[in-house]
């Protein structure tokens, strides 16, 4: 009997993690095509917007908005509008890829995204693998996010590329953190819920945690090819 329940809630988790990763793909896709989109229609000209401060600040306030709106979506069990949210999140997320194809030449692209997908995949199994706890990581990596940020300010006044291309190393060391903390705790999520409508929102919920940590890995790794590559 119990091994019967165990075989139901193991076949639950995979169609979990599909459906998480599913839409976390869905997102990926309409934050690149629509910047791509955007560049390829308006050129350069583009630039001057995605660029402006306050347009990048603004944006950035209403990403952190829907963030919070939908975890909390996805905690009352409304998958629907965490969905919309989710998409919005995504379209609204177009604004740095126009700079990736402004920027960089399609074979750093290709290969910081090859390099973001083995990362992304060896940390994905080792969170979901390991049975170590991984909750103290949580403090280290906030702390190191937190760090990051103070000193990516402080090279808005400084313009140290060697200081910018340290950051870029550390923040892919957080983010690979990330991306098993998040498995990790995504796996945990499921076992401790048992409501289907609430495990379809948190399949959202988990998608755009899932997201950001690829966004992250994969702009930095591109950063960090591009300051490569200009040096040769």
């Amino acid at each position: 009997m119990n091994n019967s329940f165990d075989v139901t809630r193991d076949r639950g988790l995979s169609r979990f993690f599909a459906q998480t990763y599913l839409k976390m793909s869905l997102g990926l896709f309409i934050s690149a095509a629509v910047g791509y989109g955007l560049y390829k229609s308006l050129g350069f000209s583009i630039l001057a917007v995605t660029s402006n401060p306050w347009i990048l600040v603004i944006a950035g306030i209403l990403q952190i908005a829907l963030v919070f709106a939908v975890g909390k979506k996805a905690y009352q069990g409304n998958a629907s509008q965490a969905m919309i949210m989710f998409i919005l999140y995504s379209v609204l997320n177009a604004i740095t890829f126009v700079s990736v194809f402004a920027i960089f030449d399609a074979k750093l692209i290709i290969q910081a995204f090859l390099l973001t997908a083995v990362t992304f995949v060896g940390m994905s199994i080792y969170g979901f693998t390991t049975k170590r706890a991984l909750s103290a990581w949580g403090n280290f990596l906030m702390g190191s996010l937190i760090g990051i940020l103070v000193v990516s300010i402080i090279n808005l006044f400084v313009h140290s590329s060697a200081l910018f291309f340290f950051v870029s190393i550390v923040t892919v060391i957080v983010f690979a953190g990330y991306t098993a903390y998040d498995t990790h705790f995504m796996k945990q999520a499921y076992y401790t819920v048992s409501d289907p409508r609430m495990l379809n929102g948190l399949s959202t919920y988990w998608a755009l945690q899932i997201y950001m940590d690829i966004i992250n890995l994969f702009l930095n790794i591109l950063e960090i090819l591009g300051y490569l590559d200009s040096d040769n």
